[in-house]
């Protein structure tokens, strides 16, 4: 139906969903057939014939991606399935690249594309055959299908494949006949299946002619066949002939002593090339007959065969005659000691060499991909033309539209790019723990490496070429920093990080500084916005394209530990330029604020600014905020500016002019805190310091006084020397954490609050390194404001749906987004804080503790009834989930929230079981082991039974009533019981364990009792449910 014309748009449309329908329902070792087919169509791609293939092999792929690589739960692609897989990638990129741009076509196929490429593994190897060939060369006509066959009619057998023809119509008789007799069958003058009768069960002498030739011809067209194809034959064992010859036996004389011996092939195996040319020999003897069939019927009409179809249609038990038959003749003259080698692929084959050519790195499927990607990048270079401005303006047409070398690029080259590489970074990676496919080779990393470079120094140099596609493109640059295993190309001294590498931080540097320059100057704003020429010589480049990738490659050194290896020498001297230019726009805040169109423009890329300077810290081997102690860093450029000429060492120092000091910055930070100044106030102390400095002492401090003294890296092996590099102390991580809780504390329920939606990335990490208890403090008075903040939305959100006429929904929907912001900000940090003092809690409760536990619980129970609560944390987590370290903007509530919500969705980036990943579920089960210790064996036993009361929907007052009445009953122990003991156990152990009991009243045990049982109840029915969804998904696997 593929090919039918005459189908409108509707028509087609309800053909494809109705396949995408049956195709997610089919495991992916039945899609082979519709591989095959996809490859032929892709090479004469059109909008008619190709949309409908390229939907469901994108749904396909997306399905079933980790099949292709690893496995899941279907099991592991076979050989020919990745085959397939990597030559419909090849063909549809291909396609593509000849192609004019169309949006429509393209928009179709991109998506295809980038799900082929991250399902297959990058070390995966093609071995193109002859057959791949062929299917190219010879592609599926439309219309009726008509059998076509070899032309054998001018080949001749030489005299000993006569001969071997003759003996095996011999044994394939033999065969047959045993199979046979074996069955009971016996000779007969007419064929009867009633009666087990044959008249061909006889020795092959005695067959008639027109018998011995039909077994005669079947081996000789096959045999003429491989010919065809360029088969060779070659006897290269004489021996295994010898014997062969000497060992046949004959099957008789009469039909009387007809005991057919055939040879036993049972044993022997084809190589992988034999078993190809017997799946080609089978196919085409079905064509043969089809074609005698296909004749008869036109010349004499009849009923047509049910089998007459292409072989790609037929059954496996369709196909089992032919295949056994061409794998009987392979093995025959394996046996007699014949070779038969497959015939060389030609040499000009587009994207292959030979095999002696091309080792086996180079004929990866990622090697092959990046040379591709490299050399569109070239062509593209070569065609992308950056006009002024003013021609832009101008009547007259003095520049030409893009060609179309230069919209492959941006439409496919650029999106494939990102996703490739998001998807296989591990894989690029040295000693990746994830990656279970093996390791990329040097040459592919300092190809990924040379593709960076020169893909951010075409951004830079034709920044206006690329208009639209720059953000697209910086992201790919993101994706591409994210692969780099700079540790390896610095070991090996490869060129590209003396050269390429080090040109890339030599020109961010000198653009930032001409940036900030022009800036600190009251520049032209035309320059400031980068509307000249040398467009990239501006803030805005520097805002959209430098800071994010850079944010993106000092996380990178950071996370693999790269920047001992990278961060040295010359490239140390350009990030310290790098620097004191991003720290130099925050002390320009005034004079931008003068300028409302750049004050906006600072205010909007501040928080960005501050990401970067955070990961900057995170990763540089000086402390940089030390300058006192670089003279003992062996790593620092500027402690060998002593060796150099008085201009040099004048230049270096320079770099650092506008860096503070650690103490100055930790002051500046507490005082902000202490005094309650508010983010609108201060935005650079929220924005950049706070995350700086904790990055900064995180990185720092397992190299300091009170450092962990086992050395648990490499690097701070080779880090850590005898003279001091740092004076970061628990002292200073116990002052900057209690700064930071204070500032939570200051801004929750604070409408201008932004930063802390990303308190998450630079508080978390300094946690596992505080000494101090803040827990009364700083931890329960933030626990106690956010459960006020959440019963106050609680109470609005039931007014509004009791009485909708009086309430506002959106005031009701910002008071909720403010709650999650705030949620999401403070849960975290209590998350890992419980983790590392859960312990000591149990074995010293405290009233502080239970009390963070109880405000946790009253926020988890108004999450489970809250309607409003859930949406928005869902609107959070679409908004920040993907992106959350570098987001800059506002939390969207409301309709655009959820307008972004389903963007996610039909994007597939938000899964089903959505409330399940709640931090607030998360939280309380950090926690539910503090609550819980507060309880006695006996107030146990009453929280269980208590809990199983709520979930068979009992009323809350016959519950009260129940714990009450179990609370006064008296305890007896019956002597005889055998379990005794335990009741006895139990009630000196709540006797020992329940804190403050005497102190409490009845009423206040009860309702104690009645909260745990509540919560305990919600918590058992949300996991029970994700349990049975997990359940649902297995079973529907495990039936396919």
């Amino acid at each position: 139906m593929n090919r039918l014309k005459s189908l409108t748009k509707n028509q087609r449309e309800a053909v494809s969903d109705f396949l995408v329908a049956i195709t997610r329902e089919l495991p992916p070792g039945m899609m082979i057939k519709l591989l095959r087919k996809v490859i032929v169509d892709i090479k004469q791609i059109s909008d008619m014939t190709v949309l409908v293939p390229l939907r469901l092999m994108t749904l396909h792929y997306e399905r079933c991606g980790k099949y292709y690589g690893n496995g899941n739960q279907y099991g592991v692609a076979t050989e020919v399935e990745k085959r397939l897989s990597m030559l419909l990638f090849y063909a549809i990129f291909d396609s593509l690249g000849s192609r004019p741009y169309d949006p429509d076509l393209f928009g179709k196929a991109l998506p295809c594309l980038t799900a082929i490429g991250s399902a297959i593994s990058p070390d995966y190897t093609l071995t193109v055959g002859i057959e791949d060939v062929a299917r190219f060369k010879d592609p599926l006509d439309d219309g009726a299908w008509v059998p076509k066959t070899v032309d054998i009619s001018r080949i001749d057998l030489p005299r000993e494949l006569q001969s071997m023809t003759d003996a095996f119509a011999e044994h394939f008789h033999d065969s047959w006949a045993s199979r046979k007799l074996e069955k009971g069958w016996v000779h007969g003058d007419l064929y009867s299946r009633q009666q087990l009768t044959h008249p061909r069960l006889k020795p092959f002498s005695l067959l008639k002619d027109f018998e011995k030739s039909f077994y005669k011809e079947r081996c000789s067209e096959c045999l003429k066949a491989l010919i065809a194809w360029g088969y060779a034959f070659d006897l290269a064992d004489r021996d295994a002939a010898d014997r062969a010859s000497s060992a046949h036996t004959p099957s008789g004389t009469s039909i009387q002593n007809f005991s057919p011996k055939p040879v036993d092939l049972s044993s022997m195996t084809l190589e992988k090339d034999m078993v190809t040319a017997g799946e080609k020999m089978a196919e085409h003897s079905h064509l043969i007959w089809a074609k005698k069939i296909w004749n008869d019927l036109n010349t004499k009409g009849g009923f047509m065969p049910t089998a007459l179809v292409p072989w790609d249609l037929l059954t496996d038990f369709e196909r089992r005659k032919d295949r056994f038959r061409a794998n009987e003749i392979l093995k025959f003259l394996q046996y007699h000691g014949y070779h038969v080698t497959s015939p060389q692929p030609e040499q000009n084959l587009e994207r292959t060499k030979s095999e002696s050519e091309r080792s086996s790195v180079e004929k990866r499927f990622a090697y092959n991909l990046l040379e591709k990607l490299i050399q569109y990048l070239e062509q593209a270079s070569l065609k992308m033309k950056s006009v002024k401005p003013s021609q832009e303006l101008t009547r007259r047409n003095t520049f030409r539209k893009e060609g179309q070398d230069v919209k492959f690029f941006e439409k496919v080259v650029l999106p494939l790019m990102r996703a490739y590489f998001n998807a296989h970074k591990n894989y690029f990676l040295e000693g990746s723990s994830i990656v279970q496919t093996g390791t990329a080779s040097n040459k592919e990393k300092e190809m990924v490496a040379n593709l960076f470079c020169r893909l951010a120094a075409l951004l830079r140099i034709k920044n206006r070429a690329f208009g639209s596609v720059a953000k697209i493109t910086v992201k790919c640059l993101q994706g591409l920093t994210q692969a780099l295993d700079l540790r390896t190309l610095v070991k090996m001294n490869s060129d590209i990080v003396r050269t390429s590498l080090l040109s890339f931080f030599n020109n961010c540097a000198d653009d930032l500084f001409a940036a900030v320059k022009e800036l600190k100057e009251n520049g032209q704003y035309s320059l400031i916005r980068g509307q000249n020429l040398k467009s990239w010589i501006s803030l805005e480049f520097a805002h959209q394209m430098i800071i994010p990738v850079l944010t993106t490659m000092f996380g990178h050194l950071a996370r693999n530990h790269f920047g001992t290896d990278v961060l040295v020498d010359d490239i140390q001297a350009a990030c310290y330029k790098i620097l004191d230019s991003l720290y130099m726009v925050t002390g320009l805040s005034s004079t931008a604020a003068q300028r409302k169109s750049v004050g906006f423009e600072t205010d909007k890329h501040r928080p960005g600014l501050g990401q970067c300077l955070s990961a900057f810290a995170s990763c540089f081997p000086v402390a940089f905020l030390e300058p006192e102690f670089n003279k003992n860093n062996k790593y620092s450029v500027l402690a060998k500016s002593q060796e150099q000429s008085v201009q040099v060492q004048e230049m270096l120092q320079n770099l650092s002019t506008h860096i503070p000091h650690i103490e100055r910055l930790l002051t500046d930070i507490e005082q902000v805190a202490t005094n309650g100044v508010m983010y609108n106030e201060e935005p650079n102390v929220y924005d950049v310091d706070l995350p700086l400095m904790c990055s900064y002492m995180s990185y720092w401090f397992n190299l300091g006084p009170d450092g962990r003294k086992p050395d648990k890296t490499t690097e701070e092996k080779e880090h850590r020397q005898l003279l001091p590099m740092t004076s970061v102390s628990a002292d200073h991580i116990n002052r900057i954490f209690c700064a930071l809780l204070k500032m939570v504390r200051n801004h929750v329920g604070i409408e201008n609050a932004p930063w802390l939606c990303r308190t998450t990335f630079f508080g978390v990490q300094i946690i596992q390194n505080v000494t101090c208890d803040p827990v009364k403090e700083y931890i329960l008075p933030i626990a106690e404001r956010l459960r006020r903040m959440s019963e106050k939305a609680f109470r609005e959100e039931e007014h509004m749906r009791t009485h909708p006429d009086d309430a506002d929904e959106g005031t009701v929907a910002e008071d909720n987004a403010r709650l999650v912001r705030d949620t999401y900000a403070y849960f975290p940090i209590l998350m890992k804080y419980t983790d590392l003092h859960r312990a000591q809690w149990l074995k010293a409760p405290s009233w502080e503790t239970d009390g963070v536990y109880e405000n946790v619980a009253v926020i988890f129970r108004i999450w489970s009834q809250s309607q409003h609560f859930k949406r928005e944390e869902l609107n959070y987590m679409a908004q920040f989930e993907e992106d959350a370290a570098m987001v800059g903007g506002e939390v969207k509530t409301g309709k655009a929230a959820i307008a972004e919500r389903k963007k996610k969705r039909r994007e597939g980036q938000i899964k089903k079981d959505k409330h399940a990943n709640s931090i607030v579920i998360a939280c309380l089960k950090r926690l539910l082991p503090v609550g819980l210790n507060v309880f006695g064996g006996r107030e146990l036993d009453i929280v269980q039974q208590s809990k199983e009361r709520f979930l068979q929907k009992e009323p809350e007052e016959k519950i009260r009533e129940f714990i009450k009445g179990l609370l006064e009953i008296p305890i007896k122990t019956d002597p005889t019981d055998k379990n005794a003991w335990q009741l006895s156990l139990y009630r000196k152990i709540g006797k020992s364990q329940m804190r403050g009991k005497n102190e409490m009243t009845q009423d206040a045990v009860i309702e104690k009792i009645f909260n745990m049982g509540q919560v305990s109840a919600i918590l058992h029915m949300i996991m029970r449910m994700k349990d049975r969804l997990k359940l649902r998904s297995a079973f529907k696997i495990e039936f396919l």
